[in-house]
């Protein structure tokens, strides 16, 4: 299933007619942002990974890291002025909130189309019987 997530252009689907049923933009968002988990999932079953807001991300920004960095999972430069910004958001077109879009801004500023995503790491017992 992670295969088939990574070729997609936008997060739960390749097709841009689908679109509007995984996320909020430019087309169908009413110029706001919505609440969490109105739309479908993507293939991992994460809601709202494209779309709906701009996701600040731990990154560093640099336009020229993935001529040069990592091309697995990469974690942007050490250093640098901009974060990363991901997902697109309500006032985007579909081609600016496709998977592959990286916004930068400075980190002391916020816009009313920017958020963040907490992330929790569940840890499971295994027992043994």
């Amino acid at each position: 299933m992670y295969l088939v997530f990574l070729k997609e252009r936008w997060a739960g689907t390749s097709d841009e007619a689908e679109l509007k049923d995984y996320a909020w933009y430019e087309d169908n968002s009413e110029r706001m942002a919505h609440p969490v988990g109105q739309k479908n999932p993507n293939g991992l079953g994460i809601h709202d990974m494209c779309g709906n807001v701009w996701e600040w991300v731990f990154d560093n920004y640099d336009e020229q890291y993935y001529e040069s960095g990592h091309k697995d999972n990469p974690n942007g430069p050490l250093t640098g002025f901009y974060r990363v910004l991901r997902g697109g958001s309500w006032i985007n077109t579909p081609m600016d909130v496709r998977t592959a879009v990286r916004g930068r801004r400075i980190p002391m500023d916020w816009l009313q189309h920017e958020g963040f995503r907490l992330v929790l790491s569940h840890k499971t017992k295994h027992n043994k019987e």
